[in-house]
């Protein structure tokens, strides 16, 4: 028993060594046969993750001004993720993998054959001449040849050499042979491959061949499909595992069992049922049986072909089967696949009954003796074997033609699948589609055909043909790839109800398929019906191997869709990733609740971005905007110059306007911006005015915050009509002021109501107008923006101590603006009577403390204040201690850091100007003027001085240029005021400059 189950340990070594590495090609090829079952689909077709990019607005700022509040907001942008079925793709490793695996086994085939007797040699090697002629070598055209030359060229090496082993010299060993034929398989391979006209050369040669490698197969496949039934008889008549001497019997009982399942898979596979039954694998059991023939075909071959010729030859054919099935299987060719499949069971069941019917001719008698009948299983003396083939043949054919020839239609479906898969590759897409539209003719409904057809209708933009390609290629053997595809472009089409019902069919064919189910949530989520978005993306997190893209579409949701408080507490259950989009949409999270991430910056890998790569730098730059010299602060100068970066560019320019504005480099943060907004339009552009127009209202510059409200109206965001309004109230222009806050209180947009009656009532009135009684809110309002000392009696009318603080807050202001120190001091001694809990209003009354001290002049007391301080200006009071003090380098560095600070401060630049001047330096104070008007050409002190400096420099021309633009800044009466001023100083100039000459 032990010498028939390892039968190669009685060969010679040599014999045993080449067999047993024969072997292991066979174990490989299963193995790779598992491997490719395994992959399936996925081996032609992906899923591709596909993002965009959807903005969310948040507040990066916000400060006071009178009893309003003003915010900066920005746009912080989220990754969403869905995963986009590929196009159909050739499996260049597939083709590579067969074509290793028929080569070999040709070598062997070729080795073997001169081994056979005279006629079986003769009737192999017409297989071999089909197959070789059915390779077409004219189609590759080496070197130019298009018709029969390469392939008669091919067999005057090959058919020569194998009849010189077969005829003259059969004594030659295998190895000899081997060694031969590899070199001509190998000299073969190289010209077609090497020579050849076109791109695939091993994959025409395999599409076209696998016609006859096809029904190699499909003969291997038949002939040894008794080989279960034979050693279940061995089993049965061998073993003595029944107590009753009538093994025919028990057989019948078997086989019976075996054949009831085979017919229940015959009637599943043919679609006549459809039961919740455990069937039979067609390919499975085409393994078992491949295996269990090793030691069942060399007991019927000996006549013809003697070991170990007779078990190597059976392995080889095993090879190219088990090949040819993983390679349908590897390419997606479900109608080859299908007809692999339909061969061994209707094999399997046609021989099975034939196989019974053999037995029981030849051996009922003694069998129902219980003798050993498996010994001479083939030793017939009735029915010959080969007569149970012919039986089981018409069988077959009876089964074939119950199904109209349905495997036979697979089979040529199939073959011109695979001359698709070529003309694909070769890129010549009108045979390519010629082929899958006469594998259509075949099998209409099969898979990859459809697939593939739909794939050149989407590179031909013809989205009505491939809707009406994939939906036939769901109807059978589906895939996830299919409902997915179907459905994006039903996404795309606008045609919502139909992407969404596929996507569910999708879902319920594949309850496994995390892919179907994100796609599905986004589906849920674009029409609000939020608690279905989140169900299906837990769902899809539960499920997909992909969970860094899930969690991404999670956290983008939570993001959009929950309150604050909710994102806090969810926030610290995100764990940090190295995956940029989920990254990114964490940064977002950080962002609305104003927390700075801690985590290390996720290096770029270089200047090139893509959309999560974009989103994630752009957050992270928003998140850390106090911080200076950052790594991604440092890549945004040379991401941005970058061409192939320019859809990204505004929006990084105005990341890195941001970080300079709150890294107190403000003039080169407003002028990247102003640059920015030049080239942008519509909402862009009316988002980079307005936040322009808000940083001017915070840096006190309320003309220049004017005009780019007006420019942010004009792009389309009327609500910043209302920052229009409240920055011409803060110029001063009254008038214009009202008559804007009473056009808006007529207007149909809720959010202009509120605020427009106060501002209305507050601009009427400082326009010298009559008008109903002020609230307590719009006396605070009135004080603050007429910016005049005399209305201490309207500060005392304030019934709520809260307001009344608020009031006097700002007349304090007024009064320092106006030099009144006292009068200041008085009103920040009232405030001590007054409980002030706010802390913008604490910070305002230090502030104010502060510039009563530096208004006084009192160095030392200013110095003492400022150590613990945090005021925005404490540089330039360190710049005014060190001045007074005479030490010019260290005031200097104060000055000009003061001045980077706040650039928008007058009173900043006025000193840095003076101390230039007092240092003799006028030159340099003119170019401090200068730079300031740069940044605020609209500031009128600060023009005026720069008159005077001119007129200082005999730059006369300069200094008319400057009057001209006062004229312009100035109402009349204050340009008329400083007029005289000017033609004083400017005639003073003239009368030194006749002198001189």
């Amino acid at each position: 028993m032990k010498q028939d189950l390892f039968f190669w340990n009685r060969w010679l070594p040599l014999y045993r060594r080449l067999y047993i590495s024969l072997f292991v090609l066979f174990g490989i090829s299963i193995i790779i046969y598992f491997i490719q079952k395994v992959i399936g689909a996925n081996s032609v077709i992906s899923w591709n993750t596909v993002n965009e990019v959807q903005d969310i607005s948040f507040d990066i700022d916000s400060f006071t001004k009178g009893i309003f509040n003003f915010t900066t907001t920005a746009p912080s942008f989220l990754v969403v993720e869905w995963f986009e079925a590929s196009d159909m793709q050739i499996n260049d490793i597939a083709t590579y993998i067969y074509g290793g695996s028929v080569a070999i086994a040709m070598i062997w085939i070729l080795s073997l054959l001169p081994s056979l007797s005279r006629w079986w040699y003769l009737g192999s090697m017409m297989v071999v001449i089909a197959l070789f002629t059915s390779f077409q070598f004219d189609i590759l055209q080496v070197w130019g040849f298009s018709n029969f030359t390469i392939l008669i060229v091919f067999l005057i090496v090959i058919l020569p050499v194998s009849y010189y082993f077969h005829a003259f010299r059969p004594d030659i060993s295998l190895p000899i042979r081997l060694l031969t034929f590899t070199l001509v398989i190998l000299f073969v391979a190289f010209i077609s491959i090497k020579f050849a006209a076109i791109h695939n050369p091993s994959m025409s040669i395999l599409s076209y061949g696998t016609r006859i490698l096809a029904i190699i197969s499909v003969l291997f496949i038949f002939i040894t499909a008794h080989e279960i039934p034979s050693h279940l008889l061995l089993l049965i008549t061998n073993t003595g595992i029944t107590t009753s001497r009538n093994s025919l019997f028990h057989f019948t009982v078997i086989t019976l069992f075996y054949v009831g399942n085979l017919i229940v898979s015959y009637l599943y596979n043919s679609g006549l049922i459809d039961w919740n039954f455990l069937y039979i694998n067609g390919f499975y059991l085409l393994i078992i049986t491949l295996i269990l023939g090793i030691w069942g075909f060399r007991k019927r071959v000996d006549s013809w072909l003697s070991d170990p010729y007779s078990t190597m030859l059976y392995v080889v054919l095993g090879i190219i089967t088990i090949s040819s099935i993983g390679y349908a299987i590897a390419t997606g060719n479900d109608p080859m696949m299908d007809m692999y499949e339909d061969t061994i069971i209707y094999s399997h069941l046609a021989m099975g009954i034939a196989f019974y019917m053999y037995v029981v001719i030849n051996f009922r008698g003694p069998m129902t003796q219980g003798l050993p009948v498996h010994k001479i299983m083939y030793q017939p003396r009735i029915m010959p074997f080969g007569l149970s083939f012919a039986l089981a043949a018409l069988i077959m054919l009876a089964l074939l033609f119950r199904v109209s020839m349905l495997p036979f239609n697979q089979g040529v479906a199939g073959y011109h699948n695979y001359l698709g898969d070529l003309y694909f590759a070769e890129k010549s897409y009108v045979l390519s589609e010629s082929y899958y539209k006469k594998a259509l003719l075949f099998q209409q409904r099969n898979h990859k055909s459809n697939y593939a057809l739909a794939t050149i209708a989407k590179q031909h933009n013809n989205p009505e043909v491939m809707a009406a390609f994939l939906k036939q290629a769901i109807t059978n053997k589906p895939t996830p790839y299919t409902y997915a595809a179907l459905s994006q472009l039903y996404s795309q089409e606008e045609l919502f109800f139909e992407a969404l019902f596929t996507l569910k069919e999708g879902t319920q064919k594949f309850p496994n398929s995390g892919e179907l189910f994100n796609n599905l949530a986004i589906l849920y989520e674009k029409t609000h019906v939020l608690d279905s978005a989140y169900y299906y993306y837990n769902q899809a997190l539960d499920l997909t191997n992909k969970s860094e893209e899930v969690q991404t579409n999670l956290v983008a949701f939570w993001a959009k869709n929950l309150s604050v408080q909710k994102i806090d507490s969810i926030f610290g259950t995100i764990q940090p990733s190295s995956y940029y989009a989920l990254e990114s949409n964490r940064l977002v999270m950080s962002n609305i609740l104003h927390k700075q991430d801690k985590q290390a910056y996720l290096p770029i890998p270089d200047t090139l971005l893509t959309r999560e790569r974009f989103t994630y730098l752009y957050n992270y730059v928003l998140n850390h905007k106090t911080d200076k010299d950052t790594v991604p602060a440092h890549q945004l100068k040379l991401i941005t110059t970058k061409p192939e970066n320019s859809l990204f560019t505004s929006y990084l320019d105005f990341a890195q306007a941001v970080q300079l504005y709150y890294t107190q480099n403000i003039a080169k943060g407003v002028d990247i911006l102003k640059n920015t907004e030049q080239g942008t339009s519509g909402q862009q552009s009316a988002h980079l005015n307005k936040t322009l127009g808000t940083w001017y209202l915070q840096q006190n510059a309320p003309a220049l915050a004017v005009y780019r409200f007006e420019k942010a109206v004009k792009a389309g965001d009327t609500l910043s009509l209302v920052n229009q309004g409240f920055a011409l109230t803060e110029t001063g222009d009254f008038r214009r002021a009202d008559s804007l806050w009473q056009a808006l209180r007529m207007s149909p947009i809720p959010q202009f109501r509120g605020v427009s009656n106060t501002m209305a009532k507050v601009t009427h009135t400082l326009s010298g107008y009559k008008t109903d009684s002020l609230s307590d809110a719009e006396k605070v309002a009135l004080v603050y923006f007429s910016k005049k000392e005399d209305l201490t009696p309207v500060v005392s009318s304030i019934n709520d101590l809260s307001f009344r603080a608020s009031a006097l807050l700002y007349l304090a202001e007024n009064h320092l603006n106006a030099n009144n120190t006292s009068a200041a001091e008085s009103d920040l001694q009232a405030l001590q009577s007054l409980s002030v809990t706010d802390s913008s209003a604490k910070e305002l009354i230090n502030e104010l403390q502060l510039k009563t001290v530096w208004l006084k002049k009192d160095w030392n007391t200013l110095a003492k204040l400022i150590t613990s301080s945090h005021s925005p200006r404490k540089t330039f009071y360190q710049a005014e201690i060190a001045a007074s003090a005479g030490k010019k380098a260290e005031a200097e560095k104060y000055y000009l850091q003061a001045m980077k600070e706040l650039p928008f401060d007058e009173s900043i630049v006025l000193a840095t100007e003076e101390f230039y001047n007092r240092q003799n330096n006028p030159d340099r104070g003119y170019e401090i003027l200068t730079t300031a008007l740069q940044t605020n050409a609209m500031a009128p002190e600060i023009q005026k001085a720069y008159v005077l400096q001119s007129l200082e420099l005999n730059l006369t021309d300069y200094a008319a240029q400057g009057m001209e633009e006062l004229k312009r800044i100035l109402s009349p009466a204050d340009y008329q005021s400083f007029a005289p001023k000017y033609e004083e100083k400017r005639a003073l100039i003239e009368k030194k400059l006749a002198e001189w000459k």
